[in-house]
């Protein structure tokens, strides 16, 4: 609430100062976090499992000028590694076409990750030449799998500011950013940006809201023609992450030139700028066939195999539902998210509001991805902490949590006050403790019966009763 006679300056450089406590204070928590705990199970290190594989693309392309992994598989495990650095056998599945190992992963992570890798094999060789520092500059040594890594905690940092800055275009400060802690600590969103920062969902995230925040950007009114550049090279990016995205992006895509053509523009605007959008959309996206190119010998396949997704035996309840990594079932905060965002998207549509095309695209994105994770033979998605694969999905569930308090703070705005903070307290500590009890308690095989767990079996088993 402004006061009277205070100027708006004043105002805003307020915001920005408790904005800046509130953002500085998540980079302190993530941070310690990142560097006290480990990985899956607390392992002493940060690339496991399906990470090995995003990450062999950084390491044969930095290493070998190459993407062919045979000598990258058979590189000696680190002593305090659980298991071999091809986990998954790929050494022994050689394409007949090119007589090169496979790897099932995609190469957007080793992208994004490559900042950091560089840098810190930069500093690190330069410490060691100036001052004989010693610092182990193996690939997959400890100094650069943890500064490699931390990359998750920035880009979730970065994620977390854009979803405040949309929120904060349709809800209240206190509401968006009561929001923001539960995406971040009462999903698997916390676990996979602490726990397994190597798997590639919190890029997936980050990729998303930059693609949405760009055409948030876009259809509010700017003009920029470097908008539509950016907004393509995000889409193609989005895709090398996950290349399911490419659902997402032709979503948009087509939402873009809708929007376009709706607002009467020139024949010469739509041309420039939804070509320009649509050219670095698809030069972004073209890594995706040049690697099964240089891998399988063509550019469309599915590397896991032909049974890998079954079209005619979608599996959508299960995928929401099912104690065995249900979406909701796992963190039923979803759901109270989805509820609010069938409302949020009733309302921009009815009012015709800034948000109408955002929310559209919401939508048709999750049921994009919602249809594609659950054809999928693994549609649980292996030994996974929740639904992982709907992490960037978490900005439609967003604005759905931010409708549901702005809603509360309107109804019963006594009690907004008194318990929301709480009740938000509460439910992230919640969701914390179960992602504790993923990392330290629970086995692949053991039924994930969530309310038994948090509130029976985890406690007896902390006790030493089983």
């Amino acid at each position: 609430m402004r006061v009277a006679g205070q100027p708006r300056a004043d105002i805003r450089r307020g915001h920005r100062a408790l904005l800046s406590g509130f953002s500085l204070s998540l980079l302190v928590l993530l941070t310690l976090s990142y560097f006290f705990f480990g990985t899956h199970k607390n392992w002493r290190y940060k690339v496991e499992s399906d990470g090995r594989y995003y990450y062999q693309y950084l390491v044969s392309l930095f290493f070998d000028g190459d993407l062919d992994f045979t000598n990258n598989y058979r590189a000696p495990t680190p002593a305090y590694m659980y298991s071999e650095i091809d986990l998954y056998n790929m050494k022994a599945q050689v394409s007949p076409l090119t007589n090169r190992p496979t790897n099932y992963f995609t190469i957007g992570p080793a992208i994004l990750w490559s900042p950091f890798f560089v840098t810190a094999y930069a500093a690190g060789a330069l410490l060691n030449a100036l001052l004989n520092a010693q610092i182990d500059l193996d690939p997959w040594g400890l100094y650069l799998q943890y500064a490699t890594m931390f990359s998750a905690v920035v880009y979730v940092l970065v994620t977390l500011y854009l979803l405040y800055r949309l929120l904060q275009g349709s809800f209240s400060s206190t509401a968006s950013k009561l929001t923001i802690l539960l995406v971040l600590f009462a999903t698997n969103l916390y676990y996979y940006t602490v726990f397994e920062s190597s798997m590639s969902h919190v890029y997936d995230l980050f990729t998303y809201a930059v693609l949405i925040f760009l055409f948030q950007q876009i259809v509010s009114g700017k003009t920029s023609v470097y908008l539509y550049a950016a907004l393509g090279i995000t889409a193609g990016l989005h895709v090398l992450v996950r290349t399911q995205n490419a659902a997402t992006g032709l979503i948009f895509a087509a939402l873009l030139l809708w929007f376009l053509v709706r607002r009467k523009s020139s024949v010469w605007d739509v041309v420039t700028r939804y070509g320009v959008f649509l050219v670095l959309f698809a030069f972004a996206s073209a890594p995706v066939l040049l690697v099964n190119i240089y891998l399988y010998g063509m550019p469309f396949i599915v590397p896991q195999g032909t049974t890998f997704l079954q079209p005619l035996q979608p599996h959508v309840l299960e995928v929401l539902f099912s104690l065995r990594n249900g979406l909701f079932s796992h963190h039923p905060v979803l759901l109270v998210g989805l509820f609010g965002f069938t409302l949020f998207l009733c309302r921009s549509i009815k009012h015709d509001g800034k948000f109408k095309l955002l929310a559209i695209g919401l939508m048709l994105a999750f049921l994009a991805q919602l249809y594609i994770n659950s054809i999928a033979f693994d549609w649980w998605a292996g030994v996974s902490f929740g639904q992982r694969r709907f992490i960037s999905s978490l900005p439609l569930f967003a604005f759905g949590i931010a409708e549901i308090l702005a809603l509360l703070s309107k109804r019963a705005p006594s009690l907004y006050a008194r318990f929301a903070p709480a009740g938000v307290l509460v439910l992230c500590l919640a969701g914390v403790y179960l992602a504790l009890i993923h990392v330290f308690l629970w086995d692949y095989e053991q039924p994930h019966n969530i309310l038994s767990w948090m509130f029976f079996d985890a406690p007896r088993m902390r006790v030493g009763l089983r």
